[in-house]
């Protein structure tokens, strides 16, 4: 991409509204970066609440790792078993 170019798209995303900017593909490429790998985990999402972690949704595709754990939708655990 070219300079004009970058500007020509920041130009048409300011106007858009004030809450989408441009970025470009350098710069993507750089925030994007440390986020490349692989990541693992027990297949749960879960949110906090007080000191106590629950299972909102299993991961599809990490299904069996919850089960492993014994970890459904609702769970709370304090401590995990290995």
């Amino acid at each position: 991409m070219t300079k004009d170019h970058d500007d020509a798209m920041r130009a048409m995303m300011k106007d858009l509204d004030p809450h989408s900017v441009y970025i470009p593909q350098e710069e993507m490429r750089e925030m994007n970066e440390p986020l490349v790998g692989k990541f693992e985990g027990i297949g749960i999402q879960f949110n906090i609440l007080n000191d106590t972690i629950m299972v909102t949704q299993p991961i599809v595709g990490d299904l069996l790792k919850s089960l492993v754990f014994g970890l459904v939708t609702g769970s709370s655990k304090l401590k995990a078993r290995m």
